[in-house]
């Protein structure tokens, strides 16, 4: 049977649609969503596994299967069907969105991408003509175009520059085409300038590929702006093929989508977030890796049907995430995937009766705030009063059907960001807390219910006495502490004001000196920088703070009338962190206190100073992994000027590589509080008192998790190399 899409009913409030897919392997029910093999494998799921949970197509991943086991292998192995005995439809990506992630190793030209193999350092050239050479090889059923794949928010002339390109290998694709029997999808590219989005419509709709992918989502930009690229998109494409949306999402992303006529979607969400114990159920997500469900009789997701959830207990699922047994894993991939597989067969059923915006709206509604915010923006992102976003699903859904799309608009959007999912909410470190706790909440913060059944949710925020006996800001969400404002051993002070020698730097005339202060919370790092300086002669240098944070609820908290006595906040504190509460900045003759809004890894980069110190102190790498990478701190050495230094609390060694590969000199900090040794980093090796040595590189080499997870394929082989170790 051909490749082919058949169109079928459409529901009345929305553009959403019903529809099939037919291939020669077998038949797709659309809307639908697609479990991601990337290497031959949905991580830790059975082909049979899958067809009880009722999949009926996966993606294969091109590059990671063109560099292991290789096109040749897996054709003599009888395709990629037999290979990884999975019988029904394939879709392979090309590799455009990989080679974009290596954008510290790689050549992109207009004759293709060439990279070093993370196998085994070979050369490769990813063209146009390979890709699809190396798809035929695998014998997907749909293939896909090689694009250009660039942040969402790159310069428009950039961006107009990748498209062109894109569309240029789009038909060097098609030309590529030998079997006739592969679908083969062209790739809508355009960032988020709807002149272009049209433009690129436009173009591949002249020819003859059997579906479109709207792709280069999700790589900087907010909800809001993606999906109205999605809608404006989307109403451009021909009715009778698929329109597929690469990489997105999660289940509110997937009911956007649909909402706005997608068919087709994919995602690594569900397996990999299991892999870090989050569950995805129908009130939100579920993170077993807390201490609230050790003793949980309940199950995962009372509503759900899964294997999963009708046999074991959340107890049982946090004692296997918590002893990293492999069961744990894969119960939960096994329940987030069913989890998805039955939001498509819900939205298809909803799509026949007619009543899809009332389905979505309710699901919308359910969702809690880790993955939904009614606001359609990310925490901290503020809403343009210029906006001219069309409608998002939740509000078209009030209003009839979106606003059409405007095919001469061509406006900028705001350039603010590089990746969506790996961003920052709030900073903190640990410590341990008393059973007694304080509440205060400044404003309401919606929280998470886990089960229909489960008693009211404490608020996110709320004012706990450490082991220390000091007060401070517990995050609900992150589980972690942030530093006391005071105490019996202040660790702002100790950690980040004193190590850094701040009041010794600042006391000499001089030019304004810059702190990065990366991760605000609730203030105590920067209040402590403040009191500093301003308890100096006023002959000395000015002190510039800009305070990085994404969500506010830990500052508002503590500046409230009961959280600033608990914190016993003096009452010049007080007043500067309630001015840079409401109007972003404080300043007075010696310091000047910039607060900066947003995913630090969107936010830093824009920033037009020359730091001479960071204070990094965000959620920990366990809570905040994004933060503690090769391209975080890739981003603070960028800003940073030719003496400054950086100090954290983390000692891990993927820290310390992390900062190693970003080209700063490492070495160990001084005690703080509980915590016998912290990490410091200097653009001059000069400025370490203490160096990492030998030693510590052999240590690296026995490490069981020596490196973040953005590191290079030769990340040992460039730490050894580093001048430090010379």
């Amino acid at each position: 049977m051909p490749f082919a899409y058949h169109p079928g009913p459409k529901d009345g409030a929305t553009r959403a649609r019903r529809g099939a897919i037919t291939t020669p392997r077998g038949r797709i029910e659309t809307p639908a969503f697609m479990p991601v093999g990337t290497r031959a494998s949905v991580t830790g799921m059975t082909p049979d596994d899958l067809h009880a949970l009722g999949a009926e197509i996966i993606l294969g991943n091109t590059y990671h299967l063109l560099l292991r086991p290789g096109p040749g292998l897996v054709r003599e192995m009888g395709g990629l069907h037999r290979f990884m005995r999975w019988p029904g439809p394939i879709l392979t990506d090309s590799g455009g969105f990989q080679i974009f992630s290596l954008s510290h190793d790689r050549v992109v030209s207009e004759e293709g991408a060439r990279f070093r193999s993370y196998v085994d350092c070979s050369r490769q050239l990813l063209s146009p003509e390979r890709s699809i050479e190396v798809q035929t090889a695998l014998g997907s059923d749909v293939m896909m175009v090689l694009d250009v794949c660039l942040p969402s928010t790159a310069e428009p002339a950039a961006i107009r520059e990748a498209m062109d390109r894109t569309h240029r290998w789009a038909l060097r694709s098609l030309a590529a085409r030998t079997d006739p029997e592969q679908a083969l999808f062209a790739i809508v590219q355009g960032g988020l300038v709807p002149g272009l989005r049209a433009d690129s419509a436009r173009f591949l709709t002249q020819h003859a590929f059997d579906g479109f992918a709207i792709g280069g989502l999700a790589v900087g930009d907010t909800r809001t702006e993606r999906f109205d690229v999605v809608g404006r998109t989307a109403e451009l494409l021909p009715e009778d093929r698929p329109r597929y949306l690469m990489g997105v999402g999660t289940p509110p992303d997937l009911l956007e989508a649909i909402g706005h006529g997608v068919d087709m979607f994919d995602c690594v969400l569900p397996t990999t977030m299991a892999w870090q114990g989050t569950a995805f159920t129908s009130t939100g997500r579920v993170r077993l890796t807390r201490g609230e469900h050790r003793a949980s009789q309940a199950p995962l997701d009372s509503r759900c049907g899964c294997a999963t959830c009708r046999t074991y207990t959340r107890g049982y699922l946090h004692h296997l995430v918590k002893c990293k047994e492999p069961l744990g894993p894969r119960l939960l991939s096994i329940h987030n995937l069913h989890h998805y597989l039955e939001l498509m067969r819900e939205a298809r059923a909803a799509i026949e009766a007619g009543t899809y915006g009332a389905f979505a709206r309710a699901k919308l509604g359910e969702l809690d705030r880790h993955e939904h915010d009614a606001s359609r923006r990310p925490p901290g992102r503020r809403a343009s009063s210029t906006s001219t976003a069309t409608p998002t699903l939740a509000g078209s859904l009030e209003a009839g059907h979106p606003e059409p799309f405007d095919s001469a608009a061509s406006g900028r959007y705001a350039q603010d960001g590089l990746r969506d999912a790996a961003s920052a909410a709030a900073r903190s470190r640990r410590a341990s807390t008393a059973t007694s706790t304080a509440t205060l909440t400044p404003t309401p913060i919606p929280t998470s219910t886990d089960t229909p059944t489960d008693p009211p949710a404490r608020p996110r925020f709320e004012i706990v006495t450490t082991s220390l006996g000091a007060a401070a800001v517990r995050d609900g969400e992150a589980g972690e502490v942030m530093h006391p404002v005071i105490g019996p051993d202040v660790e702002s002070e100790r950690l980040y004001v004193a190590q850094s020698r701040l009041r010794e730097r600042l006391a000499p005339p001089g030019p304004r000196l810059v702190l990065l202060d990366v991760g605000l919370g609730a203030a105590a790092n920067a209040l402590a920088a403040l009191r500093a300086a301003e308890a100096l002669p006023a002959a000395g240098r000015a002190l510039e703070i800009v305070s990085f944070e994404r969500e506010l609820g830990a500052l508002a908290l503590a500046v409230s009338a009961e959280g600033a006595a608990r914190l016993s906040l003096d009452p010049a504190s007080l007043a500067a962190a309630r001015a840079l509460l409401a109007h972003g900045r404080h300043e007075s003759p010696r310091v000047l206190w910039r607060l900066v809004q947003g995913d630090l890894l969107e936010t830093l980069p824009r920033e037009q100073v020359r730091a001479d110190v960071v204070f990094w102190d965000p959620f920990s790498p366990r809570a905040n992994p994004a933060l503690w990478t090769w391209a975080a701190f890739a981003a603070a050495r960028a800003r940073c000027g030719d003496a400054a230094t950086l100090y954290t609390y983390s000692t891990a060694t993927a820290t310390r590589a992390a900062l190693l590969l970003a080209g700063f000199f490492v070495g160990q900090g001084d005690p703080s509080g509980p915590k016998e040794q912290t990490t410091a980093a200097a653009t001059d090796p000069a400025l370490l008192a203490r160096p990492l040595d030998a030693r510590w590189l052999a240590r690296l080499s026995r490490s069981s998790a020596p490196f973040p997870d953005d590191a290079p394929p030769d990340a040992l082989d460039r730490i050894r190399k580093h001048p430090q170790f010379r």
